[in-house]
C-alpha cells in the first residue's frame, strides 16, 4: 500500500493494476499492466507490453517511451491524460486510446512538444484528439482512425532530416486554426514529410497552410481545409493529390523565393492538383518561387497566373517531352506579369491568352514556347 520509488531502476508492472503513487525519478516503467495511483518525477517506458495510465497523471518531469506502448486509456480532455513534453523513440508507440489523451490547454497542463524520434503516435480513440503541442518528427509516424486537430495557434508540426518519410496518416487533420506552420527539414528522403490524411478545417481559424523549411512535404489526399496557402522555401508536393477539392474557393497560393509548387495539371476540378481554386491569376502568385507542372498534354482552361515583384518560375516537365500544356485564360482575367517570369519548357508550352504587366518574360528549356 506504500509509495514506490524509482532511483533509476526499473518496474515490471507484471500484469496488474498498480494503484500505490510511484516516484519515477527517471527509472522506467516495463512489463504490461496498468498504472492507477499517482505519478511524480520524470517518467521512462521501456517495455515489451503495454503500459496503461487509465486517469489523468499530473507529473511535470515529461515522458520518454524507449519500447514498447504507452495507451493512455483514461483522463483527457482539455487538461489531457499527460502533460509536459512526450517523446516517442524507434520501436515504441504512444496510443491515444481517450478523447484529447493530450489535452489542448496552452500551458503546463497538457503535452506542450511531441517528439517522434522514430517511433510512432496512434490516435485510436473513438473521439478527436485536438491538441496544442508542438510536433517533431525525424522519421516518425501519426497514425490512427479519428481526426487529429491542431489547435488554438499554437500547435505546428517540424520534420528534422532523416533517411526515413515521416508521415501522418490519421483520418482528417484539422487545421483548427489560424496559419498553420510546416516547417520541412531537407533529409535523405524522398519526401521528408508525407501526409495521406484528408486535411481540413474543424471549427475556428484562418485555417492557412504555411510551408517553410528546404524539404519536401507531399500531400496525397484531395484535402478541403478553406484557408491560404503560402510556400515559403523547399517543395509543396501535390502531385498525388490536390487542396481545395470541395467546392468553388476564393483563395490565394503564394509562391516565394525559395519555394516550389509541385502540380499533377493545371486544370480547374475536383480532382485537380489546386481542386476549384477561382479561376483569377490573382489567385496563384509566384512572387520568387516556381510552379512546376508534371501531368501531360492536357488544357489548363480558366486557369492563370500572377508574377509579383520577385519574379520567378513557371515550369512545366513532364515525363514525355513532347507533350503540350495550352493555358487557355478566360474574358475576365489574363496573365499578369510584375517581375522578372522564366517560362521553363522541359515540355511545349502554349499560351492562349493576354499576358500583361510592367514585368519581363524569359524562355529556358529545349522545347517551345508559343505566344
Amino acid at each position: 500500500t506504500g509509495a514506490v520509488t524509482l532511483n533509476g531502476g526499473s518496474l515490471d508492472l507484471g500484469g496488474q493494476t498498480i494503484s500505490n503513487a510511484i516516484a519515477a525519478n527517471g527509472g522506467a516503467l516495463g512489463g504490461s499492466g496498468t498504472v492507477s495511483g499517482a505519478v511524480t518525477g520524470a517518467v521512462v517506458i521501456d517495455s515489451a507490453g503495454a503500459v496503461t495510465f487509465n486517469n489523468q497523471k499530473t507529473y511535470t518531469g515529461g515522458t520518454t517511451i524507449d519500447a514498447g506502448v504507452l495507451d493512455l486509456t483514461g483522463g483527457g480532455g482539455a487538461a489531457g491524460t499527460i502533460r509536459g513534453t512526450v517523446t516517442i523513440n524507434t520501436g515504441a508507440t504512444l496510443k491515444l486510446s481517450n478523447g484529447d489523451a493530450l489535452g489542448y490547454n496552452n500551458n503546463t497542463t497538457a503535452v506542450n512538444v511531441v517528439n517522434l524520434v522514430g517511433g510512432k503516435m496512434t490516435a485510436a480513440a473513438g473521439a478527436n484528439q485536438t491538441t496544442t503541442a508542438k510536433i517533431y518528427l525525424t522519421g516518425g509516424t501519426i497514425d490512427g482512425t479519428v481526426n487529429l486537430d491542431l489547435f488554438s495557434n499554437n500547435s505546428s508540426v517540424t520534420t528534422y532530416a532523416s533517411a526515413a518519410s515521416s508521415t501522418i496518416s490519421v483520418s482528417t487533420m484539422n487545421l483548427r486554426q489560424d496559419n498553420t506552420v510546416f516547417d520541412i527539414a531537407d533529409g535523405a528522403a524522398a519526401n521528408d514529410l508525407l501526409i495521406s490524411s484528408v486535411i481540413g478545417n474543424g471549427d475556428g481559424g484562418n485555417h492557412a497552410m504555411i510551408k517553410n523549411g528546404a524539404g519536401t512535404m507531399k500531400l496525397t489526399a484531395f484535402n478541403v481545409f478553406t484557408g491560404n496557402v503560402t510556400v515559403n522555401d523547399g517543395v509543396l508536393d501535390l502531385t498525388s493529390g490536390g487542396i481545395y477539392t470541395d467546392e468553388y474557393r476564393n483563395n490565394t497560393v503564394t509562391v516565394n523565393t525559395g519555394g516550389t509548387l509541385k502540380l499533377k495539371n493545371f486544370g480547374y476540378s475536383a480532382t485537380a492538383s489546386l481542386g476549384q481554386l477561382r479561376n483569377q491569376g490573382s489567385s496563384r502568385v509566384i512572387n520568387g518561387g516556381t510552379i512546376e507542372v508534371t501531368d501531360g498534354t492536357h488544357i489548363a482552361s480558366g486557369n492563370n497566373f500572377s508574377v509579383g515583384s520577385n519574379g520567378g518560375t513557371f515550369r512545366y516537365n513532364p515525363v514525355t517531352t513532347s507533350d503540350t500544356l495550352t493555358l487557355n485564360g478566360n474574358s475576365n482575367d489574363n496573365i499578369v506579369i510584375n517581375g522578372a517570369l522564366i517560362m521553363q519548357t522541359d515540355g511545349n508550352i502554349t499560351v492562349d491568352e493576354i499576358i500583361q504587366g510592367s514585368g519581363s518574360l524569359t524562355k529556358t528549356g529545349d522545347q517551345t514556347l508559343t505566344l
